[in-house]
């Protein structure tokens, strides 16, 4: 439902490529407000499962623990909570289908003046084209990476003595970190680079989990 309103939205836009960019940078601002903001609304933390010490009534015994899924079940499954990944997701989609129409014109022109180049178009070179930038761009994407999963330990190792505010800047801020992250890798692949990567992404356990995934979303009501 969501793809055809931001593909209506973007060809209606497109002549004027600035309030476009305006309008993505709003969109994914909001959804992480969304994000953030269901987050403090609930107040159950911001980890789908948390571990919990069970108090007895003569204290705590053998540090029993306990699991919660409070936040999994009211939050993590709202369709709205994901809404950033969604639109990153599609944004990034409609840069590479961009530099894909450009490319194919490209090749019938004739004299390099008269080409059509985007800044999609050149970023994708310059990354296919300068490894400095590409290596750049990889140390860049696994300090995010890394970050935002070590920004899970405190949620996980200590769920019951973090405020709510934290949880609130972890649910608006963590996801489009490891996103950006994931992204520096994703472009490279694309094109032709990143040759670990894209193995690791091609192999059979990940086709396994897509062909369940689209599965699921043809029998689901």
């Amino acid at each position: 439902m969501l793809l055809p309103i931001f593909v209506g939205v973007y060809q209606a836009c497109l002549p004027n490529r600035f309030l476009l960019r305006c309008l993505f940078a709003a969109f994914v601002l909001i959804c992480c407000g969304i994000s953030g903001g269901l987050t403090f609304l609930y107040d159950e933390g911001a980890m789908p499962v948390s571990i919990h010490t069970v108090e007895t009534a003569s204290g705590v015994v053998n540090s029993l623990t306990t699991l919660k899924f409070d936040f999994y079940n009211n939050v993590f499954m709202l369709p709205v909570f994901h809404l950033v990944s969604y639109f990153s997701g599609f944004g990034l989609a409609i840069v590479y289908r961009r530099f894909l129409i450009e490319s194919e014109l490209n090749k019938d022109v004739e004299h390099a003046e008269n080409q059509t180049i985007s800044r999609a178009t050149r970023f994708f070179v310059l990354l296919a084209e300068n490894a400095r930038v590409r290596y750049s761009t990889y140390l860049f994407g696994s300090v995010c990476i890394v970050g935002s999963l070590a920004w899970c330990y405190p949620f996980m190792a200590n769920a019951e003595i973090q405020p709510n505010w934290h949880a609130t800047l972890f649910s608006t801020m963590a996801p489009s970190i490891f996103g950006i992250g994931l992204t520096t890798y994703i472009m490279p692949a694309l094109m032709g680079k990143a040759a670990l990567f894209r193995s690791v992404m091609s192999c059979g356990m990940f086709l396994i989990v897509s062909n369940l995934a689209a599965t699921m979303c043809l029998i689901a009501p």
